[in-house]
């Protein structure tokens, strides 16, 4: 409600340019002051007033009545006076509404995607650091119903030498994946073990690459 002198001059501006633009409008002194009297009790500000007299003058292609404008202002806003009419005015129903609010959600949705898809598209991905990698594995053991095994090495004879050890295959591809998650040690190339082996070999007075007896 939006009562005072001020508003209620602008409330009788408002019903003389609907007068002016409506075919049918009422013209009686009574008449023009009972409307502006519901615009003013009706409308929480003059926003919502000059939305109204704006839409009245574009939708109605003759004067109804003072409760078909009110079913029009009660499409959008919540009256003020707390008196609402349904909207049967084409585009301004309920069902309407609803169908153009689904479009418009609808709309939003699809160009949120687009420009989802066009920044994944485009996107880089970056080799993970030591840190993100170690702090991933610690917040995935956290996560329940998550279970987490630890490796425990079984030392296997190495084919050519049986007595000589070596760390098992699973060791070998944790070490190969993530160095990083084993302490202390590194993981050796192709060429380093082959280097280390040659060495064992000559210790041994063994010729490298050949097999013992």
């Amino acid at each position: 409600m939006i009562k005072n002198e001020h508003n209620g001059e602008r409330a009788y501006e408002a019903v003389l340019t609907m007068r002016s633009l409506i075919p049918f409008f009422p013209t009686e002194p009574q008449a023009t002051a009972a409307i502006a009297l519901v615009l003013l009790e009706m409308s929480n500000n003059l926003e919502e007033m000059q939305w109204l007299v704006k839409t009245a003058c574009q939708v109605f292609k003759k004067w109804g009545s003072l409760a078909e404008l009110r079913s029009l202002y009660c499409s959008r806003f919540e009256p003020a006076d707390g008196i609402r009419v349904p909207c049967e005015i084409p585009g301004y129903r309920v069902e309407d509404c609803e169908q153009d609010y689904h479009a418009r959600v609808a709309t939003e949705t699809e160009r949120t995607l687009t420009e989802a898809r066009k920044a994944i598209a485009g996107a880089k991905l970056l080799p993970a650091s030591e840190e993100e990698i170690l702090g991933g594995l610690a917040a995935l053991k956290k996560l329940p119903g998550v279970e987490t095994k630890t490796h425990t090495c079984e030392m296997v004879p190495h084919p050519r030498y049986p007595e000589i050890y070596r760390h098992c295959e699973t060791c070998k591809r944790i070490e190969t994946i993530a160095p990083v998650s084993i302490p202390g040690r590194r993981a050796r190339t192709p060429e380093e073990f082959q280097a280390e082996l040659d060495a064992i070999e000559r210790k041994l007075g063994i010729k490298p690459g050949t097999k013992s007896a």
